[in-house]
């Protein structure tokens, strides 16, 4: 077997010589393995108490004695081999509670073998949903008590790690197998991955799981879970989930981005550009050993160096989508800008929208990570109270002031996520409005194309038509001159060839006519009647300069109005009767000046006819105004004008008098003239 793998060894096994830690064992597996197979709805519901005897990747522990009086290890790593080892650790160094002593240690965790597992699961009190959830990317724990009343986010959370491989093509041909396959980082499922997928670099998250456990006032112990650097691809197939024999080996690489590159300065004359983030085990192990950090008691303070790493991971991603998207963006709309692209009808504006898409998928889920991780490093809730203050890092200020600085950063990466993903969202609105502007394009040359259409189709009919008008008329004369066509004499130049013409000509003529008819009808009713639109606006003309003089002459005169149009009214029927020709004509100015007379109102009929009768006395005697006050000079047949050059109209019915006294009384008003 590849030394890389190993199959479990059984609790049985582990555990003979220890009763009590059997006992506890077989209790703590079952109930693993029960939640473990609760959960097999995910993609690959693996676990690590699975019954088979599938190898797996070996895993690695490592234990750091951050601070103890008694030890001589501090801040030295020590390595187990077996869980019984870490037993035989754990009940010699052992600590008791009451005791004033401070003890503080970290243990790292790469990968997960089930007799570790139970191990810490037993003595530290780590429920088995702990290293369940760890085998699933997208399941958060969240503690609670017996009333259940929720636990600080220091003793138990879990982040996301940004991360990269690619296929080592010198070790394995990937290419006798034509389906989907699954990647795994050592012993975890983390993504399935397409076919497709194979030739460029594969992205995915690892996971990091935290707990932290209070023994007494002022000692702790914090275990990290961390993804084995080993990743490998596995057949989507169940007779094909040996890793030994069927695994794909991946190498672990960085995303092409120069625009953004972090450099390491320790040691201070070698200037690296890529650090060790492949190996999160390898980096905690070298960042603790030695390390001259004071920790607090709180134990979360002992996942500063982990923090760090998950920190400048995230910094590389976020710089990596943030330069992928505005890419993206810019190529789009230099490629798809110009009229040319527009007008294209292939299927690369709908591409890349989908691409727009999957992009803000992408930065919404990095966006999600970023939260969960936010309210992981208790980024959100930052204050001397809730986080010690007396430990400090070497030429660096509080703890406090670390997590604020820290919780800065957190909110500056969610910030260049929002901003790229205002972008895309931009972005993606403008592909809609394209989308209208094309839409509205080929709608206007389509309405274009279908108006020519149509004016072809009515030349179209309208020849046709008058082809058939044609043959029409030319059918009888072919239908005649074929019965007349036999010899004798009506053959032509003989004595009965007139005969023919008698015959075909009138036919011909009258389906002439008849086919025509129409049309000339037609012809006929619209030059009628603009002809008669001519004449009414000519009779309206002549209507109002009629009037006028009658209105005068009734004025001159002081007859009454209502008998002169009485009077007149009859005349004008009686002159319309005995005209034949203007009949029509005359008949509807009868009926406008009979219109413009309705208009009288009935109940000031009498006063008008008082006021008209004493202005027909008045009128007839003339000595009644004097001289000097009679002084008009008429100018035109319907206005009057005095001396001071004003004109009235004879309408109005009234006098313009200068210098004296008027005989019209104060109430008189013009009058319109009543109808018949």
């Amino acid at each position: 077997m590849d030394p890389e793998f190993y199959i479990p060894e059984k609790a049985e096994k582990c555990w003979a010589g220890d009763p009590y830690m059997l006992e506890k064992a077989k209790s703590y597996g079952i109930q693993a393995r029960k939640l473990g197979d609760r959960l097999r709805w995910s993609t690959v519901g693996n676990h690590a108490w699975m019954d088979n005897e599938i190898p797996r990747c070996v895993p690695r522990v490592c234990l750091f004695e951050l601070e103890g009086s008694s030890l001589q290890s501090k801040n030295q790593p020590q390595h187990f081999q077996s869980a019984r080892d870490l037993r035989f650790y754990f009940m010699n160094s052992r600590v008791d509670q009451s005791s004033s002593e401070t003890q503080k240690r970290l243990i790292i965790l790469e990968d997960i073998d089930p007799r570790f597992a139970e191990l810490l699961g037993v003595m530290l009190e780590i429920p088995p949903a702990f290293f369940i959830s760890h085998y699933h990317r997208d399941i958060n724990l969240r503690i609670l008590d017996r009333t259940y009343a929720q636990t600080k986010n220091s003793k138990c959370w879990k982040t996301a790690i940004p991360r990269c491989s690619t296929l080592d093509l010198l070790k394995d041909d990937y290419e006798d197998y034509e389906g989907d396959y699954n990647l795994f980082a050592g012993n975890f499922f983390r993504r399935p991955i397409l076919n497709e997928e194979m030739g460029g670099i594969l992205h995915f998250h690892s996971v990091m799981s935290c707990w932290g456990q209070q023994l007494g006032d002022s000692s702790w112990t914090t275990v990290l879970l961390v993804d084995s650097p080993k990743t490998y691809l596995l057949p989507a197939k169940a007779h094909l989930e040996d890793p030994a024999q069927n695994a794909i080996h991946l190498v672990n690489t960085r995303p092409k981005n120069p625009w953004y590159q972090q450099v390491l300065l320790d040691p201070p004359n070698s200037y690296t550009i890529a650090s060790n983030r492949e190996c999160m085990y390898d980096f905690l192990t070298a960042a603790h050993k030695g390390s001259g950090y004071e920790y607090s008691e709180n134990p979360f303070s002992a996942t500063v160096y982990a923090r760090n790493f998950v920190r400048a991971a995230w910094e590389v991603n976020v710089a990596r989508l943030s330069h992928s998207s505005y890419f993206f963006v810019y190529a789009s709309r230099e490629n798809d800008g110009s009229i040319e692209d527009i007008q294209l009808h292939d299927r690369r504006v709908v591409e890349g929208y989908q691409d727009l898409i999957f992009e803000r998928t992408k930065i919404r889920y990095a966006r999600k990570c970023v939260v969960q991780i936010v309210s992981a490093f208790q980024c959100g809730r930052v204050s001397p109270s809730h986080f010690s203050s007396g430990g400090c890092q070497t030429e660096k200020a509080s703890n406090t002031e670390e997590l604020e600085e820290e919780s800065n950063i957190w909110r500056l990466l969610d910030k260049d996520l929002e901003i790229v993903e205002m972008q895309i969202n931009q972005h993606m609105e403008e592909y809609a409005q394209r989308a209208a502007l094309n839409e509205a394009h080929a709608n206007r040359l389509q309405t274009f194309e279908a108006n020519k259409q149509t004016m072809a189709a009515n030349r179209q009919a309208r020849s046709a038509g008058q082809l058939t008008k044609i043959a029409t008329a030319v059918v009888p004369s072919t239908v005649v001159a074929s019965i007349f066509s036999m010899g004798g004499d009506f053959a032509a130049g003989e004595k009965l060839f007139l005969v023919y013409w008698a015959i075909s000509l009138p036919v011909t003529l009258a389906l002439l006519i008849w086919v025509l008819h129409e049309d000339i009808s037609k012809a006929w009713s619209k030059l009628t009647v603009r002809r008669r639109s001519k004449e009414y606006g000519s009779d309206d003309s002549e209507s109002e300069t009629s009037d006028s003089e009658s209105d005068y002459t009734s004025s001159e005169s002081g007859t009454s109005e209502r008998g002169s149009e009485y009077v007149n009214s009859e005349s004008e029927i009686s002159n319309r009767e005995s005209d034949d020709k203007g009949s029509k004509r005359n008949w509807l100015r009868f009926l406008r000046r009979q219109r413009k007379g309705a208009t009288v109102d009935e109940e000031k009929a009498t006063e008008s006819r008082s006021i008209r009768e004493r202005s027909f006395q008045t009128a007839r005697s003339d000595s009644i105004i004097p001289a000097d006050n009679r002084s008009f000079e008429r100018r035109r047949q319907n206005s009057i004008r005095s001396e001071d050059g004003s004109f009235k109209t004879a309408k109005t019915n009234s006098l313009a008098v200068r210098g004296g006294p008027s005989i019209a009384s104060k109430d008189l008003k013009t009058k319109k003239r009543n109808t018949l």
